[in-house]
Formats: C-alpha cells, sequence, structure tokens
C-alpha cells in the first residue's frame, strides 16, 4: 500500500490591480479639458473656479486645449469636480498635481 501525500492547498491567485476610475490618493489638483470644444473661455473657467473654496491657482494648457486648477486639499478638488459639473463644466481629478511653485 503506497502512502499518500497531503493534498496540495492552492493559494488565491495574485489580486489584480483595480480598474476604473483611480483613487483619489490626496490628488488637489483638477482639470478641465477641451475648453474650445466646449465653449468655454480662459475667463469663464477662471471665474467659476476662483470662487470656489481652496482654490489656489489655474495654469492653462493651450497645446492640452485645457486647464488645470491647483485647490488646497483633495476634498476641496472634489467639491470643486461636483460644482463644475453642476455648472455644466465637465471636470475631473487630474493625473497629475500642478506645482504652484513652477506657476
Amino acid at each position: 500500500h503506497t502512502p499518500r501525500s497531503p493534498p496540495q492547498v492552492r493559494s488565491a491567485p495574485p489580486a489584480k490591480r483595480q480598474r476604473g476610475p483611480p483613487a483619489t490618493g490626496g490628488m488637489s489638483t483638477v482639470a478641465v479639458m477641451g475648453l474650445q470644444r466646449k465653449g468655454l473661455s480662459e475667463v469663464d473657467v477662471r471665474t467659476v473656479f476662483e470662487g470656489m473654496d481652496g482654490y489656489e491657482a489655474c495654469k492653462f494648457a493651450p497645446n492640452a486645449g485645457g486647464c488645470f486648477v491647483k485647490f488646497s486639499s483633495s476634498y476641496q478638488a472634489q467639491a470643486a469636480v461636483g460644482g463644475a459639473t453642476a455648472m455644466g463644466i465637465d471636470a475631473e481629478l487630474a493625473r497629475k498635481e500642478l506645482d504652484v511653485g513652477k506657476l
């Protein structure tokens, strides 16, 4: 009679990276892209965001056709995205922080 080997225990497969919207990770910069296509001017965008809590700076990126708006905190940036969206401006948290020191 042949001794049986113990059953093999399979470990769970490695966790996959989450897909979908990126985690905020403390992002405090908002991106608004496609300004011309949306009929928005720099003045329009600046006027909307300057009045929001935590506004620090706004940088326009003509080559990208958009702008980046820096807020004091990720909470204020998230609130700004919601406020801008409610006004019909498509805004989202940026992928990179705006470096106010380089403005």
